[in-house]
């Protein structure tokens, strides 16, 4: 059933019953997992070619900074297990660079509830340097959006502190 059908279907069982549409919601958030936006932006005093260039090249201490444990990284894919309070996830993400922004896309589920996750990383030109802005997107089985968004925060500062470590500002 699609998510349009679904919703349809929940709308349909409002008018005869606000039990059955409280079942029908649960069932949908259960089905289809549950997903959160979250991006981060600051400002580091150095350019961004230099940023982009240590990125590129730091992938790996970047996914460890985010609270991963590498498990393989070879061919722009790396394997990556992360525990969380909703329990061990393990998945395979691809790298690529798309313009000039960083991306890494989830492409194998092998542990867990994780059911998508795109990461986005890119730097633009400041006055005072460049910005960089770390973007995710994230869907897990059975989570809410908050609790996603508090998890993905709380990487995304471990990240940021890394930058700022390695480009003192």
């Amino acid at each position: 059933m699609s998510k349009l059908s679904a919703a349809i279907l929940a709308c349909s069982f409002l008018v005869y019953s606000s039990e059955i549409v409280a079942l029908s919601l649960e069932y949908t958030s259960i089905s289809y997992g549950n997903s959160a936006q979250v991006q981060r932006t600051f400002t580091l005093r150095e350019t961004t070619d230099t940023v982009g260039k240590w990125f590129e090249s730091h992938r790996e201490d970047v996914k460890k900074a985010g609270g991963c444990q590498v498990i393989e990284y070879k061919n722009d894919k790396m394997r990556v297990r992360k525990d969380t309070l909703r329990g061990r996830m393990e998945w395979t993400e691809q790298l690529t660079k798309e313009g000039d922004v960083f991306v890494s896309k989830l492409v194998e589920v092998h542990q867990g509830r994780i059911v998508n996750t795109v990461n986005k990383a890119w730097f633009v030109k400041t006055n005072d340097g460049c910005s960089v802005i770390l973007q995710t997107y994230t869907e897990v089985d059975g989570a809410t959006p908050t609790q996603i968004k508090r998890e993905v925060n709380k990487s995304m500062i471990r990240v940021q502190e890394l930058f700022e470590k390695n480009f003192k500002h």
